[in-house]
């Protein structure tokens, strides 16, 4: 099986420089800093709001997949949501969170396991964050 085709040249192509940051600090003070620091493997769960905006503007479209495919689940915040509404999901990730998703990476499946994907995707594997 080969793997999936990365996007992340496309996303490089641009040759753009990084603006500065701003950071917050505890003290509520701000300050310039080239780079925020990362969660470990980029791990930022997503928030049930967004996820239930989003299921609720594309519910009756949803609805038409047998099965909707979470290839970047994490602890699995947005697979209960979908799973809340009796959508039927298959989730993976590279990293166990207990959530009983596939460990494995979406680049290693050789076919897509659903014609529907619903995902936060961990933004430093797809290079948007660097300019």
């Amino acid at each position: 099986m080969g793997k999936a085709a990365s996007a992340r040249g496309l996303f490089r192509a641009t040759g753009k420089k990084s603006k500065p940051v701003v950071q917050r600090n505890l003290d509520g003070s701000y300050e310039r800093v080239e780079n925020l620091e990362r969660e470990e493997d980029d791990f930022y769960p997503t928030p049930p709001e967004p996820t239930r905006a989003f299921l609720h503007a594309e519910i009756d479209r949803l609805r038409e997949f047998d099965l909707i495919w979470e290839p970047a689940c994490g602890d699995g915040a947005m697979i209960r949501e979908m799973q809340a509404l009796g959508l039927y999901t298959v989730a993976s990730d590279m990293i166990d969170r207990g959530c009983g998703a596939a460990i494995q990476s979406f680049y290693d499946f050789g076919v897509s396991q659903s014609p529907a994907i619903i995902t936060n995707p961990p933004f430093s594997e797809c290079g948007w964050g660097n300019g």
